[in-house]
């Protein structure tokens, strides 16, 4: 795409720095009213034109400390990893191996690969990730505290595996068979220490999914008062996850993770205007506007919308040459904070129960429909704009440089689903504040 091309984005951010000016009055975060002002004047680059930036640092070093001072998923005193103290003292004194950057890349990408063949929603897709992507981080830290020569690539390579192999069961057999032949051949005591590691490491993973409230999440409670203003699910459709924002965040007590702000009042002035930006906009839809929308659509069979800022990690980690621990230092940080988002995020649709702009548009332009299909879920905030808030804030982090631009992309992932005609521009407002105050706890929390 074409610099001058560019240009003609620049209006999809004048009606959002519009929009943006409600949450405001709202007393929403004040980053979203720095959102309302630069984007105004600043074009959309989607994420696969961001600029070759050269010389960019390979982390920032602050972040990259903190990080690296403790596991990310599980406890250095978890129960699972006593299994692997003989095997460890069998195994030669000495530092262990660096962990290639092959294996992260590698993790990251068949965890994406499975997400889209298996077709999962967004919410346990995040968690795929942060539990797939964890468990490796976790393992290489484990490693590199051991005292013990074992070999990082083959105990991070296990760990993350064998969670695949949970979470992805028909896909069990072929990942244990790819991971056999990925590995090099290693002196038996090593290989034992680094397999007996990266099992424990997936042992402990796995113990903390099975009572993290995942599996109780399309169990929760539906049913939602009826009225003007709040979300009912169209014909044919069931509520997605009612009960995925009492699932346990990682990295945060559930008391510490942020709450999202209170929607406007359906009938309050806030309201009625952002429902008539919307509406009029709506008619005057460009192909720039719907190009944008499909851009950032991440529909069913897609990586989902967390995938595409895994994506991103993964190209930023390529265009700054990070070693291994590093990118799956990154990887690992921009999943937990983009599952830890989306448990936030659930937790206001459901408590707030806004209705979707296709229930009101019926009303007062009958005939019209969303580019995008409405989901079945209430609209606010948008989990495009809070996850996309959360992991674009963790990346500004690692890559200073490029943090002007990340915030940028968020935003337009936010207002994609405006011109997509599935949420309101409070929803992405809403959504980018959380996200970045997740994002932040979490970075915070780091020693």
């Amino acid at each position: 795409m074409s610099r001058a091309s560019l240009s003609h984005w620049q209006p999809h951010f004048r009606r959002l720095a519009r929009w943006c000016a409600v949450s405001v009055c709202l007393g929403i975060a004040a980053g979203a009213g720095a959102v309302a002002q630069s984007s105004a004047v600043q074009s959309l680059t989607a994420p696969s034109l961001l600029p070759q930036t050269q010389g960019a640092p390979a982390l920032s070093p602050a972040v990259r400390s903190g990080l690296a001072a403790s596991p990310l998923v599980i406890s250095p005193a978890a129960p699972e990893l006593r299994q692997t103290r003989s095997a460890l003292a069998a195994a030669p004194a000495g530092p262990a191996t660096a962990l290639s950057v092959q294996v992260p890349r590698r993790v990251a990408r068949t965890t994406l690969d499975l997400i889209a063949a298996r077709r999962l929603d967004p919410p346990p897709a995040a968690r795929a990730l942060a539990l797939t992507l964890g468990a490796l981080h976790d393992a290489a830290w484990l490693a590199r505290q051991s005292g013990r020569a074992v070999d990082s690539d083959t105990a991070a390579a296990v760990a993350a595996t064998r969670v695949q192999m949970a979470l992805f069961e028909r896909d069990g057999a072929r990942l244990a068979s790819e991971l056999r032949s990925a590995l090099p051949p290693l002196p038996a005591e090593v290989d034992r220490a680094s397999w007996a590691l990266g099992g424990a490491v997936a042992d402990a993973v796995l113990a903390f999914a099975q009572q993290d409230g995942a599996a109780q999440a399309s169990q929760g409670n539906a049913a939602q008062p009826s009225g003007e203003g709040l979300w009912a699910p169209l014909s044919g459709q069931r509520a997605l996850e009612p009960g995925w924002g009492r699932v346990q965040p990682i990295g945060l007590a559930p008391d510490a993770l942020p709450q999202v702000t209170p929607p406007p009042g359906w009938q309050s002035a806030e309201f009625t205007a952002d429902r008539e930006r919307f509406a009029d906009q709506q008619t005057r839809l460009t192909p720039a506007d719907r190009a944008l929308a499909a851009h950032w659509a991440a529909g069913s069979g897609s990586v989902t919308p967390l995938g595409l800022w895994i994506e991103e990690a993964l190209r930023l980690g390529e265009q700054a040459r990070l070693g291994g621990s590093d990118l799956a230092q990154v990887l690992a940080a921009t999943a937990v904070a983009g599952h830890d988002a989306f448990i936030s995020c659930w937790q206001g649709k459901f408590e707030y129960n806004v209705a979707r702009p296709q229930s009101w548009m019926d009303h007062v332009q009958p005939g019209w429909a969303p580019s995008l299909p409405t989901p079945p879920f209430p609209s606010y905030p948008s989990g495009h704009a809070t996850v996309s808030g959360a992991a674009a804030e963790v990346l500004a982090q690692f890559f200073p440089l490029q943090a002007r631009q990340l915030r940028r992309d968020a935003r337009d992932a936010a207002f994609s689903r405006v011109v997509g005609g599935i949420h309101w521009g409070v929803d992405g407002v809403a959504g980018l504040d959380v996200g970045q105050r997740v994002a932040r706890a979490l970075l915070e929390k780091r020693p």
